[in-house]
């Protein structure tokens, strides 16, 4: 699910779209098998890692699940990579199975050809699940392939010396730079997002997770509702990480614009937020237990000094503005501290000329071209400004 972002036209007409629906469903399909049917106990199964996998992966899910449906996670979990039709589990409810389905997908992005269905049924000790593929095994397995290969040379670009804010921000601008908002053949995984370049929300997030996974990080996903164009709920997906001793929200799907025009620049209203930032327009998910996403440090706009408050309004504005003018034309990113310093700035410099005062008093310019467009939700304005 895309969201639609407010615009503003100053000198020239410029247009963004950014909406769209975005869903994760499910069938599920069920046969009880009668208690002649003889099955014995199962023992717990150690996790491992298929060959290909040679980074550690963060699995926040299954570490909320319970111990029964961690020992069918890792049963399924196991199964799976040799495309096994007939898997036997412990005895677990429809809805704990619907939630150990969930967690797999979630925490292993690197799981391309595992369909949201499948069959199961019961018996009197245990159960059996069936699981359906998108794929056969080989093709599976060439298409993980490309994608690992992928992955890896996005994580051996990123610069030596960065740290983990610039690691992160670097993951985040390679999928907004790989991937296009569309749906494709591959756009609910991460393979569509690092090398089809069509995914939806879920692709975007699960090839986020993925690389973060290479690159060290500890995150996961989150599975809720957005507010579409309608002021309506669609079914969405994003990301948490952990930076530091703190956990962040990123919704890199939110922000990459969809247009192939001049707007179409990097936005980072949504990298790193907070709780607070994130319920206004995001609901109706459940973080896992002893995580709390409270923000701070490394937020976009603190880290990187695009924070504007009342007491370095104007001084960040007049820089900030100043450079972008110095630059012959740019996209300025800037976050206010509140609502009502985000409508009066707004208001300041497209309705009372105040961003041609700032403009003209650090460059000699006939005329210049602007516009603006805004996440006003998390109090964040973009502003885009081209000279003739």
């Amino acid at each position: 699910m895309k969201k639609i972002r407010a615009l503003g036209l100053v000198f020239a007409v410029l247009l963004i779209l950014c909406f769209c629906s975005c869903s994760f469903g499910q069938s599920v399909y069920f046969l009880f098998f009668g208690s002649n049917n003889s099955i014995t106990s199962l023992d717990g199964q150690v996790l491992e890692e298929p060959d290909f996998v040679d980074y550690p992966v963060s699995r926040i899910l299954y570490s909320g699940l319970s111990s029964l449906q961690q020992q069918a996670y890792r049963l399924i979990y196991n199964s799976v990579f040799s495309h096994k039709s007939k898997i036997q589990i412990p005895k677990i409810s429809q809805s704990e199975l619907t939630e150990v389905m969930i967690a797999i997908r979630g925490d292993n992005p690197h799981l391309l050809c595992l369909d949201r269905t499948y069959t199961y049924y019961e018996a009197p000790k245990s159960c059996f699940v069936l699981p359906d593929y998108t794929r056969n095994a080989e093709e599976c397995a060439a298409l993980t392939s490309l994608l690992m290969e992928k992955a890896r040379e996005l994580i051996s670009s990123i610069p030596e010396s960065a740290d983990e804010f610039i690691k992160e921000l670097y993951l985040h601008n390679s999928i907004c730079a790989e991937c296009t908002y569309a749906d494709g053949a591959f756009s609910d995984n991460a393979y569509g997002a690092l090398i089809d370049g069509k995914a939806l929300c879920e692709g975007y997030t699960m090839g986020f997770k993925l690389l973060l996974d290479m690159a060290g990080f500890t995150s996961s996903v989150v599975r809720g509702n957005a507010e579409n164009i309608n002021g309506e709920k669609d079914a969405h997906i994003w990301n948490i990480v952990k930076l530091g001793a703190g956990w962040y929200y990123t919704d890199v799907t939110w922000d990459d614009p969809i247009t192939n025009s001049e707007l179409s620049n990097l936005r980072h209203s949504y990298f790193n937020i907070s709780e607070k930032e994130l319920s206004l327009s995001h609901s109706d998910y459940v973080l896992p237990d002893n995580i709390t996403v409270s923000g701070g440090k490394y937020d976009y706009f603190i880290h990187t000094g695009l924070y504007l408050s009342e007491d370095n309004l104007q001084e960040k504005l007049n820089e900030k503005i100043g450079e972008a003018a110095l630059q012959n034309g740019a996209h300025l990113e800037l976050k206010f501290e509140s609502s009502h310093l985000f409508d009066e700035t707004v208001k300041d410099l497209f309705s009372n000329g105040g961003l041609q005062k700032i403009v003209c008093s650090f460059v000699s310019a006939d005329s210049f071209l602007c516009s603006y467009s805004t996440d006003k939700d998390v109090n964040v304005l973009h502003i885009y400004l081209s000279f003739q």
